[in-house]
């Protein structure tokens, strides 16, 4: 839990334990974020999920252009 916190594919609220209440992102974003931070170590196996998702109509990895 705390490897996914510090990664910030989640975030943690501390009541009574470290781990009251967790809020999970959406990790193709969290995915996103990192690789645009240049902090995936194996780019090949980005790059194989973003082709992946393209393939079944995610449209998570497709940046959208604003006019």
């Amino acid at each position: 839990m705390k490897l996914l916190r510090d990664l910030q594919f989640i975030d943690t609220k501390e009541v009574s334990h470290e781990f009251s209440y967790v809020l999970i992102w959406n990790p193709h974003l969290v995915l996103k974020s990192l690789a645009s931070n240049q902090k995936i170590p194996r780019m090949e196996f980005y790059n194989s999920l973003v082709k992946r998702a393209i393939d079944i109509g995610c449209k998570d990895f497709i940046e959208v252009k604003s006019e």
